[in-house]
């Protein structure tokens, strides 16, 4: 056993036995007040005798309405009572106790996800005993809540417009998310922070794909459950407790429905099409879209032993196809009029409207299938499986300047087992157990054009080398003229398996309400990526491709009509030749060619929390506690020693020691304060303050496992070096790689004191009633981040090339570190009402006012470095990506007469920033270096702004018509950007040379759309 293991597995063992010890001494310390579930709420209080004295021994029976469900606790010897780990729903309490006492009832109580209700039940003596009191219902003003959060309830998701009915959608109504446009797609913001930073939590399980590190299927499935199957959404944006961690980011909690006493459930329909939607607004737009959509579902659930067991499902399943007319370079331009021409006559029929419009698939597929059961009154199981499946034909890119055989066939599906056991150990004591197993493949397959008699670059092809046929793929103009395939295509096999354990458990003392519980995520990654094992080809132009194809890598001929195959003619002059770059990816050394980026390794994280949620008075309610976290991260499996940078391993200024750094020391205190100052339920006053850690995606790991000029390497040609490093291979062939010494290759490390991003945040606000039915909010957001990575090149030629020793140093020294910073400082202003205008009026409105300043914003993309000057990160510090200043969202429910229901949504967004360049003042810079100025200057990042300023209007009418028992068919219209907005999509995306997350837009967004559904329920 390794020395180290052994070192970190005492040090383990040490917390863990110091966990234990402190866990029993809470818990056996001497009542309550708020905590968070994560699947559940709380039910707790107090008996009183008439003259306000506690009640000791007295039945607190509490029933679930939806189930049968009925738990009996017993009091405290002061009259305090818990009943922890209950289904959301609406409850019957009552209180019972021998004597001159009747029994005290509260009915109609209902419990939300995450919520404590605080109880007080006051034993009147028996002739007054017949009154029944009535329980709230889900208060505007919760003043035990300390977090920064939303709730969406199940009645507000079902009502909403939803553009696709993607639950997550929904969230952007919640102030500080928002989403931000990147090379890699759009990312779900909260609070500030990078979207692979958020945690999203379904039924308590992980639902993040730890390879990429953004939700389970990333943008690419239309939605990953039924819509009718959300329960409830809490988003929290700030605040957290310390039962929630693996986030510096936000945390978006989804519960799912489950079975009842009753048999319920539903199906519907809803279809979109192009006879329905508005033609493009702008002149940027190319006339009206072509589109057909079809989505249908159903749900339903019901007992199967009555009181004991239910049951629940859930399917949803879409078919879309749509054809772009816009974003398409357009096609009288001279080149792509020579190119076209060209393709016709040298491969006729196999480039078939290569510029022309793209016709692209959105198919999905989702299912719940959910089984729970009362062991007993005390003991509750549950267990779920959920299946994913989407496909988008041709949807791997949507940008301007590439063309349609640059495109793939995006899939992603997986499978996810989740279990969970919740026990009432004992009047005072309960326990959460918590199981998944999921795998998620996200696989990318390549179905377009092929130079006749080429192989589709499958892994058997690897081994095929010189004089071998090979595809001829993709077009873009944006990087000069390239021809082959963009960086990830294919992926196959791509897919990451997560194994999740927690338990967790809960002890009432006294006035407190201790938790604490452990967690345990091991993820692996099985992935293949094949880059450009096949050849890519870049171009300066049209003709430097013509030329190459029919002549071959011949060189122009010098004046003096001598060769000048060294590309520089005897009177000095440069000869750049045809072909720019040729990049071509292959393995080293005995390395099998079929092994080229395949990545497998797991990652392992550990976690402990304890928290005390403590109520000193009726109306003040604190949360403390401290979380830890470990993340034991993948081994090199290329031993240091015996990688291309090993020369520099024991020089002072190499930034790595060629391992990847485990970080065990995330210590992350918490705390949240709640205050009712009046102790009447009416006004909230709210401050929260806590450090959190996130996780860094498995994507950049496997940069450091195989980016290390021993495994593989990148072989690199030019017309203008073919001299020296050998002749471009013709376009039907590859370079044979055996025998081939890296020359000078690009690697990748990890800095040797990489840590995990963290972030102290802070937040604090008032909520108040303005009326009975109006509440109004003011709340300040502050969140602080460092450690953030970001990828630097340390042997760049502004530091002097430190490692660049002739052709046996290295190209670029790619190097993660954590040295990037972010600071978010925003203000929300709110009001919601439930109820007005006689009932028949409910809404949320905010407006947040935000600044977001950073000196990287890269989510994960390894292979772009976003600086200017490697020496000189100092102008990098600027408004982030993320920076939307103002953002105001709302929606509106609205009962008409005859119970026509007109639901609304609306957002506004102001843009997001770009940088200044300045060989052109004023103007958008292509690319980071174009900010460094002729005076050596460089310009601040990011004081510009993009074109994506975004405002939408949705609305729903609709009307249930009843039938039969119980039954009701309901017609609905939506309509999504009823005043049309452009809504461009600007991604300032640079070079995608490199890109390998696809499913990238550019352009306008959609156009006003119509969609017809109908919905029945019974």
């Amino acid at each position: 056993m390794p020395s180290e293991f052994r070192f970190h597995r005492l040090r383990l063992r040490s917390f863990l036995s110091a966990f234990a010890f402190l866990a029993v001494s809470l818990m056996t310390a001497a009542d309550v007040a708020a905590q968070a579930e994560a699947t559940t709420g709380v039910i707790r209080g107090v008996v009183r005798d008439p003259t306000g004295s506690g009640v000791a021994g007295a039945a607190v029976l509490i029933v679930h309405r939806e189930t049968g469900l009925q738990a009996t606790v017993e009091t405290t010897s002061s009259g305090t009572f818990i009943r922890t780990l209950l289904p959301v729903g609406t409850y019957d309490v009552t209180a019972r106790a021998l004597g001159q006492f009747g029994d005290e009832q509260i009915q109609g109580l209902i419990l939300r996800l995450g919520e404590t209700l605080d109880l007080v039940l006051e034993f009147k003596p028996v002739a007054l005993s017949e009154i029944t009191i009535s329980g709230e219902q889900s208060p505007l003003v919760d003043t035990e809540e300390s977090s920064s959060s939303q709730r969406l309830d199940g009645e507000v998701v079902d009502a909403l417009p939803n553009n696709g009915r993607n639950f997550l959608d929904l969230t952007l109504l919640t102030p500080g998310v928002q989403v931000s446009q990147g090379p890699d797609g759009d990312v779900l913001n909260i609070g500030g922070q990078r979207g692979i930073f958020n945690n999203v939590v379904v039924d308590g399980a992980d639902f993040n794909n730890p390879f990429f590190g953004e939700q389970r299927g990333g943008q690419r499935p239309a939605f990953t459950f039924n819509q009718d199957a959300v329960e409830e959404v809490v988003v929290v944006s700030q605040g957290a407790p310390a039962e929630f961690g693996r986030s510096s980011g936000g945390f978006v909690n989804v519960l799912t429905k489950s079975g009842t006493n009753e048999f319920q459930g539903s199906a519907h329909y809803f279809g979109q099409w192009d006879g329905i939607s508005a033609t493009y607004p702008s002149s940027r737009g190319g006339g009206k879209p072509e589109f057909n959509r079809g989505q249908f579902g159903f749900t339903l659930g019901g007992p199967i032993v009555r009181d004991k067991a239910f049951f629940f499902v859930a399917y949803d399943q879409q078919d879309m196809s749509e054809t772009k007319q816009q974003n398409r370079v357009v096609q009288n331009d001279a080149e792509l009029q020579k190119l076209n021409s060209f393709l016709q006559t040298e491969w006729p029929g196999l480039f078939t409207n290569e510029f022309g419009p793209i016709t692209r698939t959105d198919d999905n597929r989702a299912l719940i299938a959910k089984l729970d059961y009362n062991l007993s009154d005390r003991h509750q199981a549950s267990v779920k499986y959920n299946y994913t499946w989407s496909q988008q034909v041709n949807g791997t890119f949507d940008v301007d300047a590439w063309g349609l055989s640059a495109n793939g066939i995006e899939e992603s599906k997986s499978h996810a087992v989740n279990g969970s056991l919740r026990s009432q150990l004992s009047n005072t004591v309960s326990n959460e157990f918590r199981i998944q197993y999921a795998r998620e493949d996200r696989p990318r397959a390549y179905s377009g054009p092929l130079i006749p008699g080429a192989t589709p670059p499958a892994p058997p092809s690897f081994g095929a080398i010189g004089g071998r046929p090979f595809p001829d793929i993709g077009m873009d103009f944006a990087d000069g003229f390239r021809i082959g395939l963009p960086f990830f295509l294919p992926i196959d096999p791509g897919y990451d398996t997560r194994l999740q354990i927690v338990d967790n458990v809960t002890k009432l003392a006294g006035d407190h309400l201790f938790k604490a519980g452990f967690e345990y995520n091991r993820t692996t990654v099985e992935q293949q990526f094949v880059g450009f094992s096949n050849g890519l080809y870049k171009f300066n132009d049209v003709d430097g491709f013509i030329n190459f194809v029919q002549q071959g890598n011949l060189y122009v001929t010098c004046s003096d009509g001598s060769d000048s195959a060294l590309g520089v003619c005897p009177d000095g002059t440069e000869i750049t030749g045809p072909v720019d770059l040729y990049l071509q990816a292959a393995t080293v050394g005995s390395t099998p060619q079929d092994q080229l980026g395949l990545q497998s390794f797991s990652v392992s994280e550990l976690a402990f929390f304890i928290q005390d949620t403590w109520q000193p008075r009726s109306n003040l309610t604190l949360n403390m506690g401290v979380r830890w976290e470990g993340a034991w991260h993948p081994d090199v499996f290329v031993k240091p020693e015996d990688t291309f940078y090993a020369p520099w391993l024991s020089d002072a200024r190499f930034p790595s020691d060629g391992t990847i750094p485990n970080d065990l020391n995330n210590f992350q205190p918490r705390f949240g304060l709640a205050w009712d100052p009046a102790d009447d339920g009416r006004m909230l006053v709210r401050a929260n303050a806590g450090s959190y850690f996130a996780r860094i995606p498995m994507l950049v790991f496997a940069q450091h496992r195989t980016a290390n000029g021993a495994f593989q390497t990148n072989i690199f040609r030019s017309s203008a070096e073919s001299g020296f490093l050998g002749p471009v291979p013709a376009i039907d062939e590859l370079i044979d790689p055996s025998g081939q010494v890296p020359f000078q290759p690009g690697v990748q490390v990890a800095d040797k004191n990489l840590q995990l991003p963290r972030t102290w945040s802070f937040s604090a606000g008032v909520e108040r009633y303005v009326s009975d039915v109006v509440a109004a909010s003011v709340n300040y957001q502050h969140a602080r981040t460092d450690n953030l990575f970001r990828f630097v090149n340390r042997n760049a030629a502004e530091l002097g090339a430190p490692f660049a020793a002739g052709a046996a140093g290295l190209g670029d020294l790619t190097t993660t570190e954590s040295l990037a910073r972010s600071r978010y400082n925003a203000v929300t202003v709110g009001l919601k009402g439930q109820g007005a205008l006689n009932g028949r009026v409910s809404f949320d409105a905010n407006y947040t006012l935000a600044f977001d300043k950073s000196d990287d914003d890269n989510e994960r993309d390894p292979f772009t470095f976003r600086y200017a000057d490697a020496s000189n990160l100092m102008p990098e510090y600027g408004w982030s990506d993320r920076d939307r200043r103002h953002a105001f969202n709302t929606f509106v429910l609205v009962a008409l007469p005859g119970d026509v229901l007109f639901n609304n949504i609306v957002r506004y967004a102001s843009a997001s920033p770009v940088s200044e360049d300045c060989s052109n003042a004023g103007q958008r810079a292509a690319s980071p270096g174009a900010r460094i100025c002729s005076d050596g200057s460089i310009l601040t990042r990011n004081t510009l702004r993009r074109d994506n300023e975004f405002f939408t209007w949705d609305l729903r009418f609709s009307k249930s018509f009843q039938f039969g028992s119980g039954q009701t068919i309901e017609p609905i219209l939506e309509i999504f950007n009823l005043t049309n907005a452009d809504n461009f999509l600007d991604t300032a995306q640079g070079s995608l040379l490199f890109n390998f997350d696809g499913t990238i837009r550019s352009g306008l967004g959609d156009t006003r759309r119509a969609q017809l559904g109908v919905r029945f329920r019974f």
